[in-house]
């Protein structure tokens, strides 16, 4: 853990959860050495706005740019280019070995004792046909196919779990040796819309205090991400249509954790898998999800950068939201939707920045300088030194096709106050969706641009219509509201019982 030194300025570089000191001040600004308090992220901005020039400012720019308030000079001018690499350790040695011995022999089987998900008994598997998915900081995925079974290809995710964390060789010698969050997360998550876990299982890794946390996964073939890139590579815009089809599904997912108390905390087109031929969306890896609690701090330093939310980057660590009596981990996850909103209707990245100032930089171009309101709003101990005043660009002028619902969707997500923010299960009730929730000429809604039905939306559990029941009315189209009678007995044109939300929300994940 050290810090590197800007003119004025100091950020923390970010190399795993090392202590509890660094618990609380990953990503935070660090105070100057002279021991005089920490220096405000934007007071640099005061120089910056001083060396643009008036055209730069006042100019207006043609629609969709942001030639007003120009990178080239607001950014390079002030800030040194910072890369924040992440390293929740090297993953080397087994999981390397592991990765590559599947790239070289495919068709070898590899046999395994795992415990069942749904029936919590430990069971033989055997799997074949690995192929490298994607690997990370968190490890690697594998692609490969069961041999016996009906589950057919599945997806293997290996971490590497150590004593720096809550879950290492200790635990995993002990009776606690699912005591880990990502992994207690999925086992009492059961949505439509989120990746099912079916087996998991430890194995050592041959080094000391060390060991691998396996997690054996419905398997999607493509994400968001590539899907729409797709699109754009052929210089096409991604239909709105899919979207909001897309969208809809994410937001039905989000909603359910969000109700559980749960935050994923790492929302992105790469985490949103979706299978091309029915477009049906998979939220995955909650490697960073975290139930979170009233009053209980977190850190600051999370979500990938060009979704991390504005109060984050402020060093917010009390990100939870309050509606009456019950309190809600949803702000920071529906800035990132708003975050992918954009990116899906603009074709690329909307707030690309190149560090964690640098993002900041590239969300006040948008939305301009926040308020003294907004930032108390986002971290009541920030001291306001007076900052640049920018003034904000419409999102119409840099999304000059979008329709009106997108643009008013967008303006109740991507706004500095959180409490402002829409929640997932207000999403779902968007004029934005009217449209997939007509009944269409078959009367069973409409259908998707190569003819196939949509995949199931409205197929909402008693838990899902209980989390907004005031809204039910405006989020289930009248022909979808059979099926939920058929599957629940709830008739919605009537007077029907929502669960109490608070028998579903989860305590005893560790932190």
């Amino acid at each position: 853990m050290f810090c590197t030194v800007f003119p004025n300025l100091r950020i923390h570089h970010f190399h795993g959860y090392g202590s509890p000191q660094s618990l609380l001040s990953a990503g935070r600004l660090c105070p100057r050495p002279s021991g005089d308090s920490s220096l405000d992220l934007l007071s640099e901005m005061q120089t910056a706005a001083r060396s643009i020039d008036a055209d730069d400012v006042s100019g207006a720019g043609k629609a969709g740019s942001r030639s007003h308030l120009t990178g080239t000079k607001f950014r390079d001018y002030t800030f040194r280019t910072y890369r924040h690499e992440r390293t929740f350790g090297a993953f080397t040695g087994d999981c390397d070995s592991w990765s590559e011995e599947c790239m070289v022999d495919p068709t070898r089987v590899y046999t395994i004792e795992a415990t069942s998900v749904q029936t919590g008994q430990k069971t033989r598997l055997q799997y074949t046909d690995c192929k490298i998915s994607g690997h990370g900081s968190f490890g690697v995925v594998v692609a490969a196919r069961l041999i016996d079974g009906d589950t057919g290809r599945v997806a293997l995710k290996r971490t590497k779990q150590d004593r720096r964390f809550k879950v290492g060789y200790w635990l995993y010698r002990s009776s606690y040796a699912d005591s880990n969050r990502e992994l207690q997360i999925m086992k009492i998550t059961r949505h439509p819309n989120i990746i099912r876990l079916l087996y998991w299982y430890y194995e050592p890794s041959g080094k000391p205090e060390e060991v691998y946390l396996n997690l054996v996964l419905d398997y999607e073939p493509e994400t968001i991400f590539r899907t729409y890139r797709i699109w754009t590579k052929q210089q096409l815009r991604f239909p709105e249509f899919l979207i909001k089809v897309h969208m809809f599904q994410l937001c039905r997912a989000v909603s359910y954790l969000h109700s559980m108390g749960i935050c994923h905390r790492d929302l992105k087109p790469h985490n949103i898998l979706v299978d091309p031929r029915t477009c049906k969306t998979t939220l995955i890896d909650f490697g960073s999800a975290k139930v979170l609690r009233e009053g209980e701090a977190n850190v600051s330093y999370t979500c990938s950068r060009y979704y991390r939310a504005a109060e984050l980057i402020f060093g917010a660590t009390m990100y939870t939201h309050q509606l009456g009596s019950t309190s809600y981990p949803d702000t920071i996850d529906m800035w990132s939707i708003g975050c992918i909103f954009a990116e899906l209707l603009q074709g690329s990245v909307f707030f690309p920045g190149s560090s964690g100032v640098d993002q900041l930089v590239e969300i006040i171009k948008v939305l301009g300088t926040p308020s003294p309101d907004q930032i108390k709003a986002m971290v009541p101990n920030y001291h306001d030194r007076g900052l640049p005043h920018i003034k904000p660009t419409p999102f119409s002028k840099l999304l000059p096709r979008a329709s009106p619902e997108a643009i008013d969707l967008l303006q109740n997500l991507i706004v500095f106050d959180p409490s402002q923010r829409l929640s997932a299960a207000e999403l779902l009730a968007h004029a934005f969706f009217d449209e997939i929730k007509h009944p269409g000429p078959s009367g069973t809604g409409p259908v998707l641009p190569g003819g196939e039905r949509m995949p199931p939306m409205f197929n909402f559990s008693h838990h899902e219509l209980s989390i907004r029941p005031d809204l039910v009315n405006r989020i289930i189209p009248s022909y979808a509201r059979r099926e939920i009678y058929i599957q629940h007995g709830i008739d919605l044109s009537k007077s029907w019982q929502p669960i109490d939300l608070r028998t579903v929300r989860v305590d005893d994940i560790i932190d």
